[in-house]
């Protein structure tokens, strides 16, 4: 049975979660003759299939000019991406080849990642000073190849309104259809930019917003001695095991977490949970709920000055 369907009701979820799986019962094959959104516009055709028999999906895109931009084979267990994705280009090449378990890549790639600085107005007046460091994680929107998209959204924003800020910040740039979580870029990301700039390593802050948000829990997870404190902001948690199974890593870690309540991109609950998991643990642990915003809440969080002095009262000792 097929159908041609409207995307929109979804699509917003495909970003930030991709891929996003529909339930069995709806249909069989979904067409989709159309780019899926502005954000998207390479995708000409969709095509959803679901075996019944191994409970898989089997998901294709497709290039306007027909060549196949996505195949993928993929379940959800327990909510967690589980199968296999692979990416062409629009000349024909494989760009990805990825397989997934309980959300995680089974072979991730030691890669770099390139990064937009900002350095403080007085970085080069006192070369001997060190100075805190704030890593930013962008949303899913943002992902690719173009450093100046990052300026569109979060602390990058803020800096190309003119915004100066006493702290170095460092803004990677996530590759296309990839997580945070998809390679091991972090720690080579991390010597380069120790080696470049006069980072105060006692003083390394780590926040982003959406895809960004879950970046943030998972990598203070992963690397919880380099950072003094965190902010994640409406992060899907659930994607993938690593990010629960490894939540007392950060019970020590200062972490102020925002969710707007309404959210409708990436649900309240999957912040809320992770909170509670900290809750009475956690000493040094706040939670903004802004109960009439959705997933626009970082727009209420980076253009003020709360995060960034809450930032600079935590130090790691040394």
């Amino acid at each position: 049975m097929k159908f041609i369907i409207n995307l929109m009701p979804f699509i917003l979820t495909w970003l930030m979660m991709s891929p996003v799986f529909l339930k069995a019962q709806v249909a069989d094959t979904f067409l989709l003759h159309y780019a899926a959104s502005k954000y998207d516009s390479i995708v000409y055709k969709r095509i959803i299939e679901f075996d019944k028999n191994i409970k898989l999906f089997h998901v294709r895109d497709f290039y306007e000019n027909g060549s196949i931009q996505m195949d993928a084979d993929e379940g959800r267990l327990n909510g967690q991406l589980h199968g296999r994705v692979r990416y062409w280009t629009q000349q024909g090449d494989l760009e990805y080849d990825l397989s997934f378990k309980h959300g995680d890549n089974q072979n991730p790639k030691q890669v770099s990642y390139p990064y937009l600085p900002y350095l403080p107005k007085d970085y080069n007046s006192d070369t001997l000073k060190r100075w805190p460091l704030v890593i930013y994680l962008h949303g899913g929107s943002q992902r690719g190849t173009n450093l100046k998209k990052l300026y569109d959204s979060g602390i990058p924003d803020q800096i190309y309104r003119g915004r100066e800020f006493p702290f170095i910040i460092i803004s990677p740039l996530c590759p296309l259809h990839l997580r945070w979580s998809t390679d091991d870029w972090f720690e080579t990301f991390f010597n380069e930019i120790s080696d470049t700039y006069r980072i105060d390593t006692t003083r390394v802050y780590l926040t982003g917003l959406s895809l960004g948000g879950s970046g943030t829990w998972y990598i203070a997870e992963k690397y919880p001695e380099k950072f003094a404190a965190i902010a994640p902001i409406s992060g899907p948690t659930s994607v993938m095991n690593y990010i629960e199974k490894n939540i007392n890593k950060l019970i020590d870690m200062p972490i102020w977490a925002f969710h707007g309540k309404i959210d409708d991109v990436v649900s309240f609950e999957e912040t809320e949970r992770m909170v509670k998991k900290l809750e009475g643990k956690n000493r040094d642990l706040k939670f903004t709920v802004e109960p009439a915003v959705g997933h626009g809440i970082a727009w209420m969080v980076y253009p003020g000055q709360e995060l960034y002095d809450w930032f600079l009262k935590y130090e790691k000792s040394k």
